[in-house]
């Protein structure tokens, strides 16, 4: 397997349609699926080719990707896109050697704090930024439907101290402090729309 640092459209271009097949493979993990949000695949495939990405290669075939943007939108902020493995490549630590290559390479540019957005109901997701030192910074209640809320979480660099949070843990109720792993968290906590709540997830990636 190997990895490749894609930068610019020159190069995003040559693997977009690799890519666009790698979705295809992949749009089941995502929740709600790709192919049933506005933009679809075709729209992921153009966010693809516009920012940044580290991609694995076995072959000519994409079977894991990191999409992220150094500079969002205009905002000077670097943002994490997503993390993604084929099926056939789960449980082989490839999506965190992804995402720490991501991180890597933006931290190595000067670019913090690093910030990456996902829902509630992807626990793998919230497993692996975890593991990475992601917080929970805001929530967006009911985002993609009752009970699925959308997470901000952010990320400072190694000797800064973390963006304060809404709701620091030790401000959380007793029970829920007692629930606040992922792997232990009940669904209608992570329902209930509290911001910034700080946790401690189990692997699932």
């Amino acid at each position: 397997m190997q990895y490749r640092l894609l930068r610019n459209r020159k190069e995003t271009s040559v693997y977009s349609g690799a890519f666009r097949d790698f979705l295809r493979a992949v749009d089941a993990q995502f929740k709600p699926r790709l192919s049933r949000r506005g933009p679809g695949i075709e729209g992921k495939v153009q966010d693809f080719i516009n920012a940044h990405s580290i991609v694995a290669l076995n072959g000519k075939a994409i079977v894991g990707a990191a999409v992220f943007w150094p500079d969002y939108k205009g905002t000077k902020k670097p943002y994490i896109d997503f993390v993604a493995r084929r099926p056939d490549m789960r449980s082989r630590g490839l999506g965190s050697e992804l995402l720490g290559r991501a991180v890597t390479h933006l931290q190595s540019r000067g670019q913090v704090p690093l910030t990456v957005s996902t829902y509630s109901n992807n626990r793998a997701a919230l497993a692996l930024y975890e593991k990475f030192g992601f917080k929970v910074a805001k929530v967006e209640k009911n985002a993609r439907g009752p009970g699925i809320n959308r997470l901000h979480l952010i990320r400072a660099a190694a000797g800064r101290p973390q963006p304060k949070l809404h709701v620091p843990i030790r401000r959380m109720p007793k029970q829920q402090r007692a629930n606040a792993s992922i792997g232990k968290l009940r669904p209608n906590i992570m329902a209930s729309g509290g911001k910034g709540y700080a946790f401690r997830a189990r692997r699932h990636i």
